[in-house]
């Protein structure tokens, strides 16, 4: 909902009054990320997370309806079920914001991990083209925005009785014979090949067989952790600081100076979006994850000071750099869905081995929605001090990073927790969830191997088969004797 619907529809008046609809998003996303995630994730599973979520969502798109019927008679009391609903969503958001990457890197080849992970961000860049196409449609009847909303929460809950269970989530504790069974469906492999790749995907064999997932007060005490950690933040910061959200904004600005209206101007912009997110799917596993980084900030760098120009120019009468100015704003969005748009998402889910993941993770998503909140109240002071410009801060800050990255940014790609971390220069040995993931480095470098050789052979065709004569599933098995289908 655009904001002078909003401001029209519930009576509001007062711009502070306002941007709590946009601030109560990334607060609840804070709680959700940095409370809800963990807890549930360590105690259900992934699959569990997701079933118990959507109830969050369900509810939110309830309030959010209610608040149509509610508006005619007291805009106050529909505002604040506005804001309800958008509060208890941005709870499951920023709790699933954490969990579907770490899901989607559990269960992916190694070789694909990458392209994977990129896939979340460009589900989540394809569900704003198609909202930004339903604000269009529902411009006037903008309740079936929110009946749209619970409905995906009701849908949430159904499909995710059909999703595999994390085969690292259940090595982890001791259910290893499900975990490679899960295995072998997922990677069409036979048995001892997924027994191989069980043992990259978890700590399940460390010392004590202490479960528990650490604390964030204990990650960042630890001499192994603490660094990585503070590395997933960084990324995090650098993604809400880098200004795409600005841009976004500014975006209208520029097409207005085109002579394309705000509606087309949004709808383009999505589109190069999603076409980008799209090519860093494609391109991620092949060109690696430092190199997509390096390149999209770069990129982002160098489009924030060519748009800071092309605005100062637009504003003192110079017409002919709406075009431009436009080619800059699709730049900016394009390097951005390359590297800092996906990749701070993903990178923790190779950083950390399964015990302390959800952990990080969870501080690092916590991170992003505290600057996300930092940006949405800033922002406006900052536009109106600079003017045109805004983006000068947001290129000082991609500069730095562009250096920080260069200095410190390991690759991952193709590599467990361990080898990124002995690359990074920290000594793993007082880490048991790092030494059990191979019994020494021979075998910890041949299992590596065999993930990356499985998925190249050309007989690997999921869902037919493989090979090796082992177990695979097919869509005609038995739910009740699957341990596709259980509790985590």
């Amino acid at each position: 909902m655009p904001q002078d619907t909003i401001q029209a529809e519930f009576g509001i008046t007062e711009k502070t009054t306002f941007a709590l609809t946009t601030s109560l998003l990334p607060v609840g996303g804070l709680l959700g990320s940095l409370i809800l995630a963990p807890w549930l994730v360590n105690l259900l599973g992934r699959r569990g997370f997701l079933l118990a979520s959507a109830p969050i969502f369900i509810t939110a798109g309830g309030l959010m309806t209610a608040s149509w019927w509610v508006k005619e008679s007291s805009g106050t009391a529909a505002f604040g079920l506005l804001l309800a609903g958008r509060f208890l969503a941005g709870i499951g958001v920023g709790g699933g914001s954490v969990v579907a990457p770490m899901y989607v890197s559990e269960i992916a080849p190694v070789r694909f991990r990458g392209a994977f992970g990129s896939a979340v961000q460009f589900a989540v860049t394809a569900g704003i083209l198609v909202v930004e196409g339903l604000g269009v449609v529902f411009k006037r009847d903008w309740v079936w925005l929110f009946i749209i909303s619970t409905a995906l929460g009701v849908a949430q809950a159904f499909f995710s009785l059909f999703i595999v269970r994390s085969p690292a989530f259940l090595a982890a504790r001791g259910q290893r014979a499900d975990a490679e069974d899960i295995v072998c469906g997922l990677h069409a492999i036979g048995p001892d090949d997924a027994r191989a790749v069980v043992e990259g995907l978890s700590s399940s064999r460390s010392a004590g067989g202490d479960r528990s997932s650490p604390s964030l007060l204990a990650l960042l005490r630890s001499p192994v952790y603490f660094f990585p950690l503070v590395l997933c933040m960084i990324l995090q910061v650098a993604q809400q600081l880098s200004g795409i959200n600005a841009v976004f904004f500014f975006s209208t600005h520029v097409f207005d100076a085109a002579g394309i209206d705000a509606t087309t101007g949004s709808l383009v912009a999505a589109g190069v979006n999603i076409a980008a997110t799209g090519l860093a799917v494609a391109i991620v596993d092949s060109a690696g994850r430092r190199l997509m980084l390096l390149l999209s900030t770069a990129g982002m760098m160098l489009a924030a000071g060519g748009l800071t120009a092309c605005l100062v120019l637009l504003d003192a009468g110079d017409k002919s750099l709406a075009t431009p100015a436009i080619v800059c704003v699709a730049l900016y969005v394009l390097f951005f869905e390359l590297g800092l748009g996906p990749i701070p998402w993903m990178i923790g889910a190779e950083f950390f081995p399964e015990r302390p993941r959800a952990t990080a993770m969870s501080a690092a998503a916590a991170v992003n929605y505290i600057f996300t909140f930092v940006v949405a109240q800033g922002f406006g002071a900052m536009q109106e001090a600079l003017q045109n410009w805004s983006f000068l801060p947001f290129a000082g800050v991609l500069a730095v990073m562009l250096v920080y990255f260069l200095l410190v940014l390991p690759e991952t790609k193709d590599r467990r927790p361990g080898e990124i971390l002995k690359a990074m220069g920290i000594d793993i040995s007082s880490e048991p969830d790092l030494l059990a993931e191979g019994d020494d480095q021979d075998d910890y470098d041949h299992h590596s191997d065999l993930d990356k050789a499985l998925i190249m052979t050309d007989d690997f065709v999921p869902g037919r088969g493989a090979v090796n004569p082992g177990r695979t599933y097919t869509g005609s098995e038995s739910a009740h004797s699957d341990p596709y289908f259980g509790d985590a």
